[in-house]
């Protein structure tokens, strides 16, 4: 580890302190529900103004201060834990920076070993690779605009990114063509943008869905980058000391090979997280399908709640007729059931010698078994003429 890198170990250190002690999280707000937005309007014109029209402009800012939880260290902490969803991109974030320092790290003295690179050709091969990342984040973006899933990106990433790497510590090695050696780096390189802004569109989602962590949105977005940094730190001094091998070291061997068998320590870590995040999953609001399939069982089942409440004082079960009526009589009485939207209407036509306490009496439940439709939300009756 040298002096760059302690620098940077002490500034990060500076920037997590002054996040957690300087920057807390604004206090949540909720929006009032209409009940306490007209109380809450009413009192600020009662209070402060007589212009109607000033009146309508603090409508749409009147809210309401929520308590929340104690936003602790060690609260936000166990909460990150015990989320897989929040918890695993933190993981797959420090592998991506981490298996980048391969590259960075080790692409000098090993080109310098094997290919007798200088300074200016290992320039040219990074500054060469940026090209490779323009068109991967164009291709990203046109397949986001297309409708392909964050989390197939990531996946594809991942895969590709693993591949990549396992070739990098194939390739790497004394006497090889040039095109042997650059070719693994630019395909590693063009994974980065299936990896970066997908895996953060699925934790900003996570965070977002999470009752307690989605407070803390602004926090949560600051400790996921200070992963990133933790991983550029970090795994210099680890490719340094484990991944390259020493040119003394390589004489002694038949492979030539310039990577140490450690480096298949990256494309294994890859791996994991691969599976990791098909373990996690994706976060509902980024499942429209399944989303949409959830909201509608809702409120079917809010729907049944408020019309077995409109029903519960009908004593009768079944759909009956009153014994007073005649079969002449009984036969003017037609059921229709019919469907407006999403509800279900009972039409019945009847005699106009009936009167509307004659005809039937029916509980959602009974008109479901008896006339085969859920959940009647009106009754309507129509006279017919005889």
């Amino acid at each position: 580890l040298n002096s760059v890198g302690v620098v940077l170990i002490i500034l990060n250190i500076i920037s997590f302190v002054l996040v957690m002690s300087l920057l807390p999280e604004p206090q949540p707000y909720k929006l009032l529900d209409d009940g306490q937005q007209q109380q809450e309007t009413k009192q600020i014109v009662d209070e402060k103004y007589n212009d109607v029209e000033d009146v309508k402009k603090e409508e749409d800012v009147v809210v309401e201060k929520d308590d929340g939880l104690d936003p602790s260290f060690l609260n936000i902490i166990a909460a990150i834990l015990t989320d897989k969803q929040v918890a695993v991109p933190f993981f797959t974030l420090y592998v991506f920076n981490a298996n980048f320092q391969i590259v960075e790290a080790a692409l000098a003295p090993a080109a310098a070993d094997a290919l007798n690179w200088g300074p200016f050709e290992t320039s040219t091969v990074m500054g060469s690779s940026s090209f490779f990342i323009f068109g991967s984040v164009v291709l990203v973006n046109r397949l986001s605009k297309r409708g392909a899933r964050d989390i197939y990106l990531l996946l594809f990433g991942l895969l590709f990114s693993a591949i990549g790497y396992s070739i990098v510590w194939f390739s790497w090695r004394r006497g090889v063509k040039i095109w042997q050696f650059v070719v693994p780096i630019l395909a590693t390189t063009a994974s980065f943008p299936f990896l970066g802004s997908t895996n953060r569109s699925l934790f900003s989602a996570a965070v977002d869905a999470s009752p307690y962590l989605s407070r803390y949105s602004g926090m949560m977005q600051a400790l996921i980058s200070m992963s990133s940094s933790v991983a550029g730190f970090t795994a210099p001094s680890i490719v340094t000391a484990f991944f390259l091998r020493d040119p003394s070291y390589i004489d002694m061997t038949t492979d030539g090979r310039e990577l140490s068998a450690w480096t298949l320590l990256s494309p294994g870590l890859t791996m994991f997280a691969f599976f990791l995040v098909i373990w996690a999953g994706e976060p509902l609001s980024l499942r429209p399908e399944l989303f949409a399939q959830i909201e509608m069982e809702e409120s079917i089942r809010d729907n049944d709640a408020t019309k077995n409440e409109q029903y519960r004082d009908l004593k009768t079960e079944k759909t009956s007729l009153l014994s007073s009526i005649d079969e002449h009589d009984m036969s003017f009485v037609k059921y229709k059931p019919t469907r407006s939207g999403r509800c279900t209407i009972i039409r019945v036509e009847r005699s106009s010698k009936l009167s509307p306490s004659m005809v039937c009496s029916f509980r959602a439940e009974s008109a479901q078994c008896c006339m085969g439709v859920l959940a009647p939300d009106d009754v309507e009756y129509e006279e017919e003429s005889l």
